[in-house]
């Protein structure tokens, strides 16, 4: 795991290039390192392949019939300019309901550029209750699985990972964490 982490993040070394490597590195055969990547490769595109399909497809289209520039213009419209960041967290938590997180920033990245650099505002700010919502809500797989292995009721931990995701949307709290950590 730490050389995984390492590779990624101090060698930026892509996550799957980081994976082989670490294959080899730990006395894997050619054919096995191949075979595990290859099966769970598999296994990902088998049962969420369609569902990114479909988000990205969903996040295109919004892009290019200016949905989306509608859905943050009426919520710009509520809160003003100066609050971009909630804008686009709102927005994100309302996107980041039905879809999965990736095409969910598919959907939105362009907006939170343009937003961000036309605000001043940190990108950061922009994203966290799209982010906060894939990790606390299911059918998101974290949240899925979670919920499953615990055994919890589904719709509960929806409706109290709805509650629990709400701080996500106002991103005055996240810019304090930003700043005290030095990260934007």
């Amino acid at each position: 795991m730490v050389a995984i982490v390492l590779l990624t993040t101090r060698f930026k070394v892509h996550a799957f290039f980081a994976l082989l490597v670490v294959g080899f590195g730990v006395g894997m055969p050619f054919r096995e390192v191949l075979s595990t990547g290859k099966s769970g490769f598999g296994n990902i595109i088998g049962s969420l392949g369609l569902i990114i399909v479909f988000g990205t497809t969903l996040g295109i289209i919004m892009e290019h019939t200016g949905a989306t520039l509608v859905l943050v213009g009426g919520i710009l419209r509520l809160t003003g300019r100066h609050r971009a960041a909630q804008a686009m967290n709102v927005t994100g938590y309302v996107v980041g309901l039905p879809i999965f997180c990736d095409s969910g920033y598919i959907v939105l990245n362009g907006l939170n550029r343009g937003l961000a650099r036309q605000t001043g505002t940190a990108m950061a700010l922009m994203t966290t209750s799209l982010y906060a919502v894939h990790c606390l809500i299911p059918p998101h797989p974290g949240a899925a699985a979670a919920t499953e292995t615990l055994g919890a009721d589904f719709g509960r931990v929806i409706l109290y990972g709805m509650l629990v995701a709400i701080p996500g949307v106002h991103g005055r709290h996240v810019h304090h964490a930003i700043v005290y950590f030095n990260i934007s």
